[in-house]
């Protein structure tokens, strides 16, 4: 996904260390145009080089209860990612269609680790959904004024 000056801005941003160096990361989550009904998630994460922003990691995430993103947070130096759906998880198979998209009974959380060079899956649960929803968690973002 492209976007040009002054089009869009992320959706959710949420900040914490996920690569273990002590220093605060940035997971931001871009809501992808799309001219249907799918709402399809971006996600970007970024650290701090010599003191400018790097993006380490760029995934898509599929679309509500098909993968779709739930939340994206750091936990004790590890990167952990949220999706609607069993078993759905970045690089395996998002797209199922064995659940409404409105209202998906489960989420997987999968824990990353930063390795220097990419993030490495360390741990994965499915859960229930608490909400039944497809509503992501994270928190909303406003532009500083």
């Amino acid at each position: 996904m492209t976007l040009k000056a002054g089009e869009g801005g992320p959706n959710f941003i949420n900040y914490g260390d996920v690569t273990g160096d002590g220093i605060e990361d940035a997971m931001v989550a871009l809501e992808s145009p799309t001219r249907g009904s799918a709402v399809v998630d971006y996600v970007y994460i970024f650290t701090i080089e010599n003191g400018k922003p790097q993006l380490v990691w760029d995934f898509e995430t599929g679309d509500r209860a098909d993968g779709g993103l739930r939340n994206v947070y750091p936990e004790n130096g590890h990167l952990v990612i949220e999706l609607f759906g069993k078993g759905r998880v970045i690089g395996g198979q998002l797209y199922r269609g064995d659940e409404g998209l409105c209202c998906p009974s489960s989420i997987t959380r999968t824990r990353y680790k930063w390795t220097g060079k990419r993030f490495e899956e360390i741990s994965r649960e499915v859960l229930e959904n608490p909400t039944r929803d497809a509503n992501p968690v994270m928190p909303q973002y406003s532009p500083r004024s």
